[in-house]
């Protein structure tokens, strides 16, 4: 895969993660507070990042990433199944090592 492409999917990557995630806490866990109080959602550094908000993000990115470059969608999934499967386990040790799971 060319370097360029690389660079492009991994960036479509780490928008929709963070994007995903905030907007994941905001609409499954408060949504009347934030559709009430809408610039609140732009505070990522108040906290309030859910995984599976990220998780729907990135499978949407990476919908976008192949179809703009006229990839197979499975092919880009491929592509990314390690690196996510690494990242899911260091974000779970770090909820373990928060105390925030058992």
């Amino acid at each position: 895969m060319p370097v360029r492409l690389l660079d492009q999917l991994t960036t479509y990557m780490v928008v929709a993660t963070v994007v995903g995630a905030r907007l994941g806490h905001c609409l499954f866990y408060e949504p009347e507070y934030y559709l009430s109080h809408p610039l609140e959602i732009l505070k990522i550094w108040e906290g309030g990042l859910a995984s599976h908000g990220a998780a729907i993000a990135i499978l949407l990115a990476i919908y976008l990433f192949s179809r703009k470059n006229k990839l197979s969608y499975w092919w880009a999934i491929d592509r990314i199944a390690l690196v996510t499967a690494l990242a899911g386990f260091f974000i779970r040790m770090g909820n373990l090592m928060n105390s925030e799971i058992f």
